[in-house]
């Protein structure tokens, strides 16, 4: 049964792949264009926190970004 399902693969893979790569290159011309929007933002920041490892690293990287380097933006005039 694998080595049937890896010959039809092959087959489809043989026979259709010019369809494939345009499919692939106009998923990811979608993409692109739908996280340019506000409402596409929001639900790639949502994918991005539900990924179970990396979410929690990239909400703590976007809540200490600000304050960590916050000496730096300070103007040349306030700081002591």
């Amino acid at each position: 049964m694998p080595t049937r399902i890896a010959l039809a693969l092959n087959q489809l893979l043989a026979g259709y792949w010019p369809v494939l790569l345009l499919g692939v290159f106009g998923l990811g011309l979608a993409i692109y264009f739908s996280c340019r929007t506000e409402q596409g933002k929001v639900v790639r920041d949502g994918l991005f926190l539900a990924i179970p490892v990396l979410g929690a690293l990239f909400q703590k990287a976007a809540m200490s970004g600000s304050p960590r380097f916050s000496p730096f933006f300070k103007p040349v005039a306030c700081r002591s």
